[in-house]
Protein backbone atom coordinates (compact mmCIF):
# COMPACT_ATOMS: atom_id res chain seq x y z
CA UNK A 1 0.00 0.00 0.00
CA UNK A 2 1.50 3.42 -0.72
CA UNK A 3 1.66 5.78 1.80
CA UNK A 4 1.64 10.11 1.96
CA UNK A 5 5.78 9.15 2.02
CA UNK A 6 5.39 6.94 -1.29
CA UNK A 7 4.39 8.78 -4.71
CA UNK A 8 5.77 8.35 -8.03
CA UNK A 9 5.73 11.22 -10.97
CA UNK A 10 7.38 10.39 -13.65
CA UNK A 11 7.86 11.42 -17.73
CA UNK A 12 8.13 8.63 -19.87
CA UNK A 13 11.78 9.10 -22.05
CA UNK A 14 10.35 8.91 -25.62
CA UNK A 15 7.09 10.56 -27.15
CA UNK A 16 3.97 7.96 -27.72
CA UNK A 17 1.78 7.49 -30.50
CA UNK A 18 -2.08 8.96 -29.60
CA UNK A 19 -4.67 9.29 -32.04
CA UNK A 20 -1.67 10.10 -34.48
CA UNK A 21 -0.26 12.89 -32.18
CA UNK A 22 3.08 12.33 -31.01
CA UNK A 23 2.69 12.93 -26.86
CA UNK A 24 4.53 13.11 -23.80
CA UNK A 25 3.43 10.71 -21.44
CA UNK A 26 3.12 11.19 -17.81
CA UNK A 27 2.96 8.70 -15.19
CA UNK A 28 1.83 9.60 -11.28
CA UNK A 29 1.38 7.31 -8.26
CA UNK A 30 0.31 8.11 -4.86
CA UNK A 31 -2.02 7.22 -2.35
CA UNK A 32 -5.11 8.91 -3.87
CA UNK A 33 -4.67 6.43 -6.84
CA UNK A 34 -2.92 6.15 -10.55
CA UNK A 35 -2.47 8.53 -13.47
CA UNK A 36 -1.22 8.39 -17.06
CA UNK A 37 -1.86 11.59 -18.87
CA UNK A 38 -0.97 11.74 -22.82
CA UNK A 39 -0.07 15.14 -23.50
CA UNK A 40 0.70 16.98 -27.32
CA UNK A 41 2.98 19.41 -27.86
CA UNK A 42 1.11 19.95 -31.76
CA UNK A 43 -2.44 20.70 -29.83
CA UNK A 44 -1.23 23.51 -27.18
CA UNK A 45 -0.56 20.71 -24.85
CA UNK A 46 -4.11 19.84 -24.55
CA UNK A 47 -4.65 16.38 -22.61
CA UNK A 48 -4.93 13.68 -25.53
CA UNK A 49 -5.97 11.15 -23.10
CA UNK A 50 -5.97 9.96 -19.22
CA UNK A 51 -6.46 7.18 -16.93
CA UNK A 52 -7.16 7.24 -13.78
CA UNK A 53 -6.93 4.00 -11.92
CA UNK A 54 -7.66 3.04 -8.29
CA UNK A 55 -6.84 -0.21 -6.38
CA UNK A 56 -7.38 -1.65 -3.03
CA UNK A 57 -5.48 0.38 -0.49
CA UNK A 58 -5.93 3.21 -2.40
CA UNK A 59 -7.77 6.41 -0.60
CA UNK A 60 -11.21 7.28 -1.82
CA UNK A 61 -13.64 9.79 -0.36
CA UNK A 62 -10.83 9.24 3.06
CA UNK A 63 -11.17 6.04 3.47
CA UNK A 64 -9.11 3.14 1.46
CA UNK A 65 -10.95 1.11 -1.14
CA UNK A 66 -11.35 -2.40 0.68
CA UNK A 67 -9.67 -6.00 -1.12
CA UNK A 68 -11.95 -6.82 -4.14
CA UNK A 69 -12.82 -3.54 -5.44
CA UNK A 70 -11.28 -1.57 -8.35
CA UNK A 71 -12.46 2.16 -10.35
CA UNK A 72 -10.80 2.71 -13.50
CA UNK A 73 -11.82 6.22 -15.87
CA UNK A 74 -10.26 6.84 -19.03
CA UNK A 75 -10.82 9.26 -21.46
CA UNK A 76 -9.86 10.00 -24.78
CA UNK A 77 -10.19 13.17 -27.24
CA UNK A 78 -11.10 12.16 -30.33
CA UNK A 79 -11.25 15.53 -32.08
CA UNK A 80 -9.97 18.64 -31.62
CA UNK A 81 -10.82 21.46 -33.61
CA UNK A 82 -8.89 25.29 -33.67
CA UNK A 83 -10.60 28.17 -32.41
CA UNK A 84 -9.32 31.30 -32.52
CA UNK A 85 -5.74 30.00 -32.73
CA UNK A 86 -5.91 27.59 -30.37
CA UNK A 87 -6.32 24.01 -30.59
CA UNK A 88 -9.57 23.15 -28.70
CA UNK A 89 -11.42 19.08 -27.86
CA UNK A 90 -14.04 18.70 -29.87
CA UNK A 91 -15.25 15.45 -28.97
CA UNK A 92 -14.46 13.15 -26.99
CA UNK A 93 -14.69 9.22 -25.66
CA UNK A 94 -15.24 8.47 -21.59
CA UNK A 95 -15.23 4.73 -19.98
CA UNK A 96 -15.80 4.34 -16.81
CA UNK A 97 -15.54 0.94 -15.27
CA UNK A 98 -16.11 -0.29 -11.51
CA UNK A 99 -16.08 -3.22 -9.50
CA UNK A 100 -17.84 -2.61 -6.22
CA UNK A 101 -18.29 -4.71 -3.10
CA UNK A 102 -21.01 -7.45 -3.65
CA UNK A 103 -20.25 -8.16 -7.12
CA UNK A 104 -22.08 -3.96 -7.76
CA UNK A 105 -20.39 -2.20 -10.03
CA UNK A 106 -19.97 -0.15 -13.75
CA UNK A 107 -18.90 -0.44 -17.02
CA UNK A 108 -20.26 2.12 -19.37
CA UNK A 109 -18.77 4.17 -22.50
CA UNK A 110 -20.49 7.98 -23.10
CA UNK A 111 -19.20 9.97 -26.44
CA UNK A 112 -18.98 13.57 -25.84
CA UNK A 113 -19.64 16.32 -28.89
CA UNK A 114 -18.68 20.49 -28.27
CA UNK A 115 -20.76 22.76 -30.70
CA UNK A 116 -20.53 26.37 -30.51
CA UNK A 117 -17.74 26.63 -28.96
CA UNK A 118 -16.37 30.10 -27.60
CA UNK A 119 -13.58 31.18 -25.52
CA UNK A 120 -13.32 33.68 -22.58
CA UNK A 121 -11.14 35.98 -21.42
CA UNK A 122 -9.62 35.00 -17.94
CA UNK A 123 -12.95 35.76 -15.46
CA UNK A 124 -15.35 35.13 -17.96
CA UNK A 125 -15.78 31.95 -17.33
CA UNK A 126 -17.49 31.57 -13.69
CA UNK A 127 -20.77 30.87 -14.59
CA UNK A 128 -19.79 28.37 -17.29
CA UNK A 129 -18.62 25.98 -14.55
CA UNK A 130 -19.53 26.83 -11.57
CA UNK A 131 -22.58 26.30 -9.32
CA UNK A 132 -22.89 28.48 -5.92
CA UNK A 133 -25.16 27.69 -3.40
CA UNK A 134 -27.51 30.35 -3.68
CA UNK A 135 -28.18 29.23 -7.57
CA UNK A 136 -29.35 25.48 -6.26
CA UNK A 137 -33.24 25.42 -5.63
CA UNK A 138 -34.00 23.28 -2.47
CA UNK A 139 -35.51 19.80 -3.15
CA UNK A 140 -32.40 19.48 -5.64
CA UNK A 141 -31.37 16.30 -5.68
CA UNK A 142 -28.08 14.86 -5.46
CA UNK A 143 -27.69 11.90 -8.65
CA UNK A 144 -24.69 9.56 -7.00
CA UNK A 145 -23.84 6.61 -9.59
CA UNK A 146 -22.54 4.67 -6.59
CA UNK A 147 -26.08 3.77 -5.80
CA UNK A 148 -28.17 2.17 -7.86
CA UNK A 149 -31.99 0.37 -7.35
CA UNK A 150 -34.44 0.41 -3.85
CA UNK A 151 -32.88 1.39 -0.96
CA UNK A 152 -30.39 3.81 -2.53
CA UNK A 153 -29.46 6.71 0.01
CA UNK A 154 -31.11 9.68 -1.27
CA UNK A 155 -29.47 13.46 -0.89
CA UNK A 156 -31.64 16.61 -1.24
CA UNK A 157 -30.54 19.93 -1.00
CA UNK A 158 -32.28 22.09 1.49
CA UNK A 159 -31.25 25.56 2.85
CA UNK A 160 -27.98 26.17 1.49
CA UNK A 161 -26.91 22.34 2.51
CA UNK A 162 -27.42 18.69 1.15
CA UNK A 163 -29.95 16.43 3.51
CA UNK A 164 -29.94 12.70 3.70
CA UNK A 165 -33.43 11.54 3.31
CA UNK A 166 -33.36 7.59 4.60
CA UNK A 167 -34.59 5.20 1.85
CA UNK A 168 -37.54 4.18 4.15
CA UNK A 169 -38.80 7.97 4.43
CA UNK A 170 -39.24 9.54 7.71
CA UNK A 171 -37.21 12.21 8.83
CA UNK A 172 -34.07 14.24 7.11
CA UNK A 173 -30.99 13.50 8.36
CA UNK A 174 -28.42 16.63 8.14
CA UNK A 175 -24.68 15.16 7.08
CA UNK A 176 -21.70 17.09 6.05
CA UNK A 177 -22.24 17.80 2.21
CA UNK A 178 -19.00 16.46 1.74
CA UNK A 179 -20.66 12.67 2.08
CA UNK A 180 -22.43 13.55 -0.74
CA UNK A 181 -19.94 14.59 -3.37
CA UNK A 182 -17.20 12.67 -5.05
CA UNK A 183 -16.55 10.79 -8.32
CA UNK A 184 -19.71 9.80 -9.73
CA UNK A 185 -22.10 12.57 -8.77
CA UNK A 186 -24.41 15.53 -10.59
CA UNK A 187 -26.78 17.73 -8.95
CA UNK A 188 -30.40 17.08 -10.30
CA UNK A 189 -31.81 20.44 -10.15
CA UNK A 190 -35.68 20.35 -9.54
CA UNK A 191 -38.24 22.96 -8.25
CA UNK A 192 -38.05 24.95 -5.23
CA UNK A 193 -39.91 23.68 -2.63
Amino acid sequence: MLTADHRLLDLRPKKEDMNGLACYVIDAAGVYGNFTVWFSPERDFNVVKSIFDERPGQVYENSPLPAGTHCRYEYVVDRFIKVDGLWVPAEATSHLLAELLSNEGYNYTQHHKRTNIKLLAPGEDDKSYVLYADDIPNGARLFDMRYKGAGAPEWRWQDDRFVLTPAKGGTPVPQDASGARGFGSAIVAGARR
